[in-house]
């Protein structure tokens, strides 16, 4: 599961879901589905951005499949 923070509007319309990207908004009444996106983030980030100096896209890609796997962010934690 990838959690994706929408930060602004400069992707056209159907370009994010032509990428193979599904889209998964909030639910209205459930304020605290944000929580776990904002945990997510900080943590994801703290724990691998900001801990290594990557040479490619392919490193991160591989860095953060290993760290979903070490976490409980991969499986029913985040669900």
């Amino acid at each position: 599961m990838i959690i994706l923070e929408a930060t602004s509007k400069t992707e056209p319309p159907g370009a994010v879901q032509s990428k193979g990207i599904v889209l998964n908004h909030i639910q209205t009444g459930k304020p605290a589905q944000n929580a776990y996106v904002e945990r997510f983030n900080k943590t994801y980030s703290t724990e691998v951005l900001c801990c290594f100096v990557f040479d490619s896209m392919q490193e991160v890609r591989d860095m953060t499949a290993d760290w979903l796997e070490l976490t409980h962010f991969g499986g029913r934690l985040m669900v």
